[in-house]
């Protein structure tokens, strides 16, 4: 693509748009890169000459200064978390001058940085991908942020539990360079850089709950075949170009285990390498394995799905099954609507103080509901939605939405985001006595933390995250993830991402440095049967012991960390006396009942 003339003027709004959020903050952001590098460093960019790149309806063309300011904040962050590499970049930017440009050579697949002839350091981007994953602009960062933070902390422990199980010492190689490498010469492996510390490891903590789920661990036998077959002590991951199976494989070689996928599902085999493939032992092996009447357990590639590492579960103590709505404590008369608003105030108590956590049983709360704020629903957000053009505007979740936008999703939620809600939100929400409460959905974080740190350290309000959907579809609904997605239900691949998905936002309330300011809800309105959704036919006994699997694997995870902090469970319209006593009384757990005033009232208005 030939370099675009820049503009001679921007529009209007957009001017306002550089002014306010770019340009008159010119000077700090200066400040900031200059105290991250150990010099003082100046910022030259031409808003001009980088906005003919965005489309016409874009972030980049509509609000060039939060743009700019954006991909200057990724660039600050990561040089203030990579401190070593300043150095080299003070000396290879001799003239200490960062600047932006389009990317002519096509290095990056969305942005990167780039040192250039006049001294300078250039953020580049993609000639049709402005605005794009700006958090990209040193291209190596994401990898090494996704192994550094997803990858290295947990692999002792895998390392550890693979030795108490085969009663040996293994090597695991992650081979991230090669797989990084393989990944970037397709299509499929674009923007995995983040995730590949989180995908392998799931990969080699897969071969752990295999190897627990055939009984590795309890047959002296089976390690002892293993443990000759495994020679070299190492275990490989590796991207092939075919596997036998439809997602990922193991397969023994020279001595060698390898845990093996092809690059279009490595998104997607994660964790169940011995599901759809099968694991090749030397023939002596598999005879005294066929001996023991166990090998087709052990090879058969249409092996069930491993069982996570949880307690068994039975839904058949649940408690009785009551009328959710019966349980409010509340009445919920009919009313005539009708124009007039009133103000409140009502003063409870505030849900954040003195370090203290809440107790359920007793704290009252006067809340509201963010959700449809990082969650988008077409009903909730119409006007918006209706406004993304017709293709987009027929859409009826969020899924088809992005498929309809395609490059401009990421952009064009980016900025529903920041004009949905901000600080001055939490200021009306406290002027009517209301403690708080905030949804989290995918990789906003910065938007959530801006928001409940504010509505904390402000008002001292309580914030309860909840997780909308998991991964797969847990109703068949938009909410739970997308209409006619149900996948979450006896899928381990879905309950591991759905395992990380609460870990990311367990390490947002653990580094909030307010612990005590937090719940989480984990899961929301779960059902396997859309026939009796909104009732307790919604969900059968089968899918109950699903979800008491993973509320087994939330709660180990939460005690981890501080066994105060509470857990949400919402009741899938089974009532709270249903649930309560399918845990232990000591766990800090309340159930929540979602009476909607429309509904209960038959107020639709």
């Amino acid at each position: 693509m030939p370099r675009l003339p820049p503009l001679d003027k921007l529009p209007l709004a957009a001017r306002k748009n550089l002014r306010d959020k770019w340009q008159n903050k010119l000077a700090d952001f200066e400040e900031q890169l200059s105290k991250a590098m150990g010099v003082d460093w100046k910022i030259d960019i031409d808003a001009l000459a980088v906005v003919p790149y965005g489309a016409e309806v874009s972030w980049p063309r509509e609000s060039p200064g939060s743009m700019i300011a954006n991909y200057v904040e990724e660039v600050v962050k990561e040089l203030e978390r990579n401190p070593k590499c300043r150095d080299g970049i003070n000396k290879l930017a001799s003239a200490h001058v960062l600047t932006m440009d389009v990317d002519e050579e096509e290095t990056f697949d969305a942005c990167g940085a780039k040192f250039i002839s006049d001294g300078k350091l250039a953020i580049v981007f993609g000639a049709d991908r402005l605005g794009f994953y700006t958090g990209d602009a040193f291209w190596h960062k994401n990898l090494e942020k996704g192994i550094r933070e997803d990858y290295e902390p947990d692999i002792a422990d895998v390392q550890s539990d693979l030795k108490d199980i085969i009663k040996k010492d293994l090597i695991l190689v992650p081979n991230f360079e090669e797989t990084y490498k393989k990944l970037k010469l397709t299509k499929e492996g674009t923007d995995f850089d983040q995730y590949l510390g989180a995908i392998i490891l799931n990969f080699f903590r897969g071969l752990v709950s295999t190897l627990k789920w055939r009984k590795f661990d309890s047959d002296d036998m089976l390690q002892e075949v293993l443990s000759e077959a495994l020679e070299k002590g190492e275990v490989h991951f590796r991207i092939l170009d075919e596997v036998e199976g439809s997602s990922g494989e193991a397969a023994i070689e020279d001595g060698f285990l390898y845990l093996q996928t092809i690059a279009k599902t490595i998104g997607v085999g994660r964790g169940l390498i011995f599901q759809n493939g099968k694991l090749w032992v030397p023939p002596d092996a598999s005879q005294v394995l066929s001996n023991s009447n166990i090998s087709a357990l052990l090879f058969s590639t249409a092996a069930a799905a491993p069982q996570p590492d949880y307690s068994v579960t039975s839904s058949a103590n649940h408690g009785k099954v009551a009328k959710y709505q019966k349980q409010c404590p509340f009445s919920i008369p009919h009313v005539k609507p009708h124009n007039q608003r009133y103000e409140h105030t009502i003063n409870f108590p505030k849900g954040c103080e003195s370090g203290k956590f809440i107790i359920w049983k007793t704290y009252k709360a006067n809340g509201i509901n963010l959700g449809a704020w990082l969650a988008k629903e077409k009903t909730h957000d119409p006007v918006w939605w209706n406004s993304l053009g017709t293709k987009a505007a027929a859409t009826i979740d969020e899924w088809g939405l992005c498929q309809a936008l395609g490059k401009q999703c990421g952009p064009m939620l980016e900025k529903r985001y920041e004009s949905f809600l901000n600080t001055s939100t939490i200021d009306t929400l406290s002027k009517v006595g209301v403690p708080g409460s905030a949804f989290y959905h995918g990789r906003q974080q910065d938007h959530l933390q801006n928001i409940t740190q504010y509505a904390i350290e402000r008002y001292n309000m309580h914030i309860i995250i909840g997780i909308h959907s998991l991964s797969g579809g847990v109703n068949n609904l938009d909410i739970g993830e997308a209409f006619g997605h149900d996948g979450w239900f006896y899928n381990s691949t879905n309950l591991a991402w759905s395992f990380n998905a609460f870990d990311k936002v367990l390490d947002f309330v653990k580094t909030s440095g307010h612990k005590n300011a937090f719940t989480i809800a984990p899961l929301n309105e779960v059902s396997d049967n859309l026939a009796g959704f909104g009732s307790a036919a919604g969900l059968s006994d089968k899918a109950t012991n699903w979800v008491l699997t993973y509320m087994n694997g939330v709660f180990q995870r939460v005690e981890d960390v501080d066994k105060r902090i509470p857990v949400m469970l919402q009741d899938n319209f089974k009532g709270a006396a249903f649930w309560s006593a399918l845990f232990d009384k000591k766990r800090s757990l309340v159930i929540d009942s979602h009476v909607y005033y429309f509904a209960a009232s038959g107020t639709y208005s």
